[in-house]
């Protein structure tokens, strides 16, 4: 493996934490280092991330679309190697020259792709995020609310505790949060017209995400797809747990209030003593907010239930 960097590179876009090289069939990647400062352990820790999440979907792939095999890690030597997948990426440029079947099969693949990695582990509510923090530093809602309570007023308390049993009772109705990709580019899904193959790569960043975020903002960066019909396909599909990928726009404002203010008792709770009090004064103005937007959750609720008592003969529930 002395030999590396002779070899072909591949990954054209902006220089990031590995470099691929390819020869004879295979994808060779190892860590750029003295670019990205990426710790060596961390960086084979996120290869045999992407290599748990390839065997996964390997198992579910069947026609629609591939998924190559990681085929060797080297702690040593600091490589990991994988399956070339066939064909080219699909850039804007390349999508031009694709006929209208060609293009049917990467919607296909790309919704059959998207359905089975969501359904790979389990769909998550936007109230489990809270309440089961995975990410490193986050910290439960209720355990922020628990440490500040020496902090805060007994009515911005009340208002923290009954926001949050409003949008827990009413979390079915945003999106979901599902395991995906992570980092879907024009590099990462390749076209072969000879085989009519669809294939995805590069799972190192794979990682839950808003469903909604998912579609509008990640894969959305695929300039020559249509995310509306993306989105059709996908919901046409069959799968063992729901998936939301829409919101009910209260509940998200709630939601959005929520994480400001979990950020905000973050912040705070980690704070020195010089930047203690401006923090928390922030923390505080934000629960202004928060009892606003609850108070007018409660209006439209109690105008919503009106509605429907006169719908069902004058019984309010």
């Amino acid at each position: 493996m002395s030999n590396l960097d002779k070899l072909q590179q591949l990954n054209t876009n902006i220089p990031r934490e590995t470099l691929v090289v390819a020869t004879d069939g295979l994808v060779i990647k190892r860590p750029v280092i003295k670019r990205s400062g990426i710790a060596p352990k961390s960086w084979l820790n996120k290869q045999r991330h992407a290599q748990a999440v390839q065997e996964s979907l390997q198992e579910k792939s069947g026609k629609y679309y591939f998924i190559p095999k990681m085929l060797e890690i080297s702690d040593s030597q600091m490589f990991a190697i994988e399956q070339r997948v066939p064909g080219l990426p699909v850039t804007d440029t390349y999508f031009e020259t694709l006929d209208e079947a060609d293009r049917a099969i990467i919607y296909l693949g790309f919704a059959h792709f998207l359905n089975d990695i969501n359904q790979s582990k389990p769909v998550l509510t936007q109230r489990d995020t809270f309440d089961n923090p995975e990410q490193p530093g986050d910290v439960a809602f209720a355990r922020i609310v628990k440490h500040l309570k020496k902090n805060l007023s007994s009515k911005e308390i009340d208002i923290l505790n009954k926001s949050k049993e409003w949008f827990d009772a009413n979390s079915i109705n945003d999106t979901s949060v599902v395991f995906c990709q992570g980092d879907m580019n024009q590099h990462n899904i390749f076209y072969d017209q000879k085989t009519k193959t669809v294939s995805f790569i590069d799972f190192a960043d794979a990682r839950y995400e808003n469903a909604r975020d998912m579609f509008h903002r990640d894969i959305a960066r695929l300039t020559w797809l249509d995310i509306g019909k993306l989105i059709q396909m996908y919901k046409g599909l069959e799968r063992t747990q729901p998936v939301v990928t829409e919101s009910e726009p209260t509940v998200a404002h709630m939601r959005n209030a929520l994480q400001n203010i979990k950020w905000c008792g973050q912040e705070v709770l980690t704070a020195d003593q010089r930047l203690f009090k401006a923090r928390l004064a922030i923390l505080k103005e934000e629960i202004k907010k928060l009892g606003n937007l609850l108070a007018t959750v409660k209006a439209t609720n109690t105008f919503k239930n009106a509605l429907n008592a006169l719908d069902n003969g004058g019984k309010q529930k």
